[in-house]
Parts: C-alpha cells; structure tokens; sequence
C-alpha cells in the first residue's frame, strides 16, 4: 500500500518520538512527487512536460526544485 507524504512523516514521528530534518524533506520530496503524479494525470498530453510541472510547482509553492 502507498503511503502519503503526511502518513509516512506521521509514522516516522510515532515510530521514533522525534522528527528529523532529513524525515521533513523527505516528506516534502515525496510530496511533490504526488503532485506530479497528479499533475500529469490531469493535463493533456500537449501540457504535461517536465518543465510545465517545474513552473507550476515554483507558482504554486513558491519552492525551488527539492
């Protein structure tokens, strides 16, 4: 079963009591990557590059590529 970015940062805090800043980036990593799954999913083909995803996620988010 897939885990989200929020259910796996969620079981590492109760697995280990403690988050780690290589635990929240990876989160934050595994986050974008469902963002891009969905992102792809939802535009036509003519729309769904790489770079289109790049440009979206800096206009939305605000974040440079993690």
């Amino acid at each position: 079963m897939k885990q989200t970015a929020v259910e796996w940062l969620v079981e590492q805090l109760a697995n280990n009591g403690i988050l780690h800043s290589s635990d929240i980036n990876q989160a934050k990593a595994m986050e974008k990557e469902e963002l891009k799954d969905f992102y792809f999913g939802g535009c036509s083909e003519m729309y769904a590059t790489e770079k289109g995803f790049e440009n979206y996620y800096y206009e939305t988010y605000k974040q440079k590529q993690i």
